[in-house]
C-alpha cells in the first residue's frame, strides 16, 4: 500500500509541476567609473519555456549578518547603497516562449564623496503569473521565482588587491 501512495504523489506531483525554463545574466554586475561618469551594462532574458514568463523588478539594500546570512532592506537604508544612482531600460520584462530579450542597467555615479567607496545593491526580477481559478475538488498551484543580481560600484582607482579583500570580508 505505502508503495502504490507513493506513485500517486509522484504522478500528481509532476503532472502540476513544470521547470521554469528561464535564464538571466549575468548574476553579479561590477561597475568601475569615475564620479559624474554613467556606465551600462545588458542583462539577458532567455525563456526557454513553452510559455510566457512576465518580470517586475525591485531594488533592495542588502548586508550580511554576524553568521553571514544575507540581509534585504528597502533601498537606500543601508549606508553602502548604490541603488539611486541605478536606472533600467525597462522595469517589467516579458517574453514569449523561446525570446531571448536584453535590457540594459545602467549606474550615474554621483559627485558625492560617497562615489569613492565600495557600494552595492541587489536587483530582484520577481515573476508576476496571471492567477487561475482554482480547481474544484483538487489542487491548484503556482510556481514562481524571483531571481537576484547583485549590482557592485568599484571606484577607480582602487586596488583590485584590496577589492577582493573587501569582499571577502563583507560576505559580498
Amino acid at each position: 500500500m505505502k508503495y502504490y501512495f507513493t506513485l500517486f504523489v509522484i504522478c500528481i506531483c509532476n503532472t502540476l509541476i513544470y521547470g521554469q525554463g528561464i535564464s538571466i545574466s549575468p548574476s553579479r554586475i561590477f561597475f568601475t567609473g569615475d564620479p559624474g561618469q554613467t556606465v551600462s551594462q545588458t542583462i539577458t532574458f532567455s525563456n526557454t519555456s513553452n510559455t510566457e514568463l512576465y518580470f517586475v523588478a525591485n531594488l533592495k539594500d542588502w548586508d550580511r549578518d554576524s553568521v553571514g546570512v544575507k540581509k534585504y532592506y528597502s533601498e537606500g537604508q543601508k549606508p553602502q547603497s548604490n541603488a539611486a544612482w541605478l536606472t533600467l531600460s525597462e522595469n517589467t520584462v516579458r517574453l514569449v516562449a523561446g525570446e531571448t530579450k536584453s535590457v540594459n542597467l545602467s549606474m550615474t555615479i554621483p559627485k558625492n564623496p560617497a562615489s569613492r567607496q565600495l557600494t552595492n545593491t541587489m536587483l530582484f526580477f520577481t515573476q508576476v503569473k496571471e492567477q487561475k481559478a482554482a480547481l474544484q475538488n483538487g489542487l491548484h498551484m503556482n510556481v514562481l521565482i524571483e531571481v537576484g543580481i547583485q549590482i557592485y560600484h568599484t571606484p577607480s582607482g582602487l586596488n583590485p588587491g584590496i577589492w577582493n579583500l573587501l569582499l571577502s570580508r563583507t560576505g559580498m
